[in-house]
């Protein structure tokens, strides 16, 4: 199977190797996406989801949670493994929504945001945690 994508997709991937494009669908089948969510960037990830316009509320995380917040009866969690990130559906498209609003989250100047060279938690990537 050359391309697991319907061909009316094909051109949002054309950019993308297969080897990333089957990661992807994955992780969309699991329902947990890895290292989505930047540990660094939880404090203005957070800030943005409870300003004035979102309304979330956050709330006190558990043990083995980086963030917990809730709406309208809605919760969603951004876990910690002590190596990476772990979010679902709800999270990851907040967490999409945020970046794209936010080019300085790319950029890693956002005010909460730590620069990653001031960082000292190491945080791998998805390609390097599964060399190892």
């Amino acid at each position: 199977m050359k391309n697991a994508f319907p061909a009316m997709h094909c051109h949002c991937f054309k950019d993308i190797s297969l080897k990333s494009q089957r990661r992807m669908m994955q992780d969309a089948s699991r329902g947990k996406w890895y290292n989505l969510v930047r540990l660094r960037d939880i404090p203005a990830f957070a800030a943005w989801l409870t300003d004035d316009f979102h309304e979330w509320t956050e709330q006190s995380p558990d043990e083995g949670e980086a963030l917990r917040a809730q709406k309208n009866g809605m919760t969603i969690v951004v876990w910690y493994d002590g190596r990476r990130t772990i979010c679902g559906r709800h999270a990851m498209l907040l967490w999409h929504t945020f970046c794209c609003f936010r080019e300085d989250i790319l950029k890693g100047t956002a005010p909460g945001s730590v620069n990653a060279a001031e960082e000292s938690a190491e945080e791998n990537t998805f390609e390097e945690l599964q060399e190892a």
